[in-house]
C-alpha cells in the first residue's frame, strides 16, 4: 500500500465535522480548521514536506520520543505555544496509520476548546467556521461544492 500523500492528507483533515481549508499565511501553508481555530498546517512541497499538528504537551513529547528529529515542537511556533504544537517531517517514518491518529488528536484538542454550543453548532453544521469574507480572501480557492472544504 503506497504512502498517503499531500492530498491524501487534506482529505483526512477536511473529512472531519465543521473542518475547511484556509490560507491566512499565503499559498502555503495548507491550513486546515474547524470552527475558527487552526489544528493542522500543511506543508506540501517535496523539499518541505511536513504537517504541524495541535496537540497537548503529554501527546507531544510521546511522538517527539517516538520519532526523534522526525516529531519535533512546532515549526514556526512561538516557544510559548511549541509544547502544544508538533511538527512532522512526512518522510515515510511515521506510518499512516500513526499519522491519522495524530490528525484525530489535533482534531480532538481544537475541537474541545470550543464552548459547548459552538460545538453543537459544528456537528450539526451551523458553525462552518468560515468568519464574514473580507478583502483579502477573495483570491481563495473554493471545493468543488463551493463550501470551503467545509464538511
Amino acid at each position: 500500500r503506497r504512502q498517503m500523500d499531500a492530498q491524501d492528507i487534506l482529505n483526512y483533515c477536511l473529512e472531519k465535522p465543521g473542518a475547511w481549508m484556509d490560507h491566512p499565511f499565503g499559498p502555503i501553508p495548507d491550513c486546515v480548521k474547524v470552527g475558527r481555530r487552526l489544528f493542522a498546517q500543511l506543508y506540501p512541497k517535496p523539499k518541505d514536506y511536513k504537517i504541524t499538528l495541535n496537540c497537548d504537551r503529554m501527546t507531544a513529547d510521546f511522538y517527539r520520543q517516538l520519532y526523534p528529529g522526525t516529531v519535533i515542537p512546532g515549526y514556526h511556533c512561538p516557544a510559548v505555544q511549541k509544547p502544544y504544537f508538533n511538527t512532522i517531517y512526512l518522510n515515510g517514518t511515521v506510518p499512516d496509520a500513526v499519522l491519522r491518529k495524530m490528525i484525530d488528536h489535533a482534531y480532538e484538542v481544537v475541537f474541545h476548546k470550543h464552548t459547548q454550543k459552538e460545538q453543537e453548532d459544528i456537528l450539526t453544521g451551523r458553525m462552518m467556521g468560515r468568519p464574514p469574507a473580507k478583502e483579502h480572501d477573495k483570491g481563495e480557492k473554493e471545493t468543488d461544492n463551493g463550501t470551503h472544504g467545509t464538511v
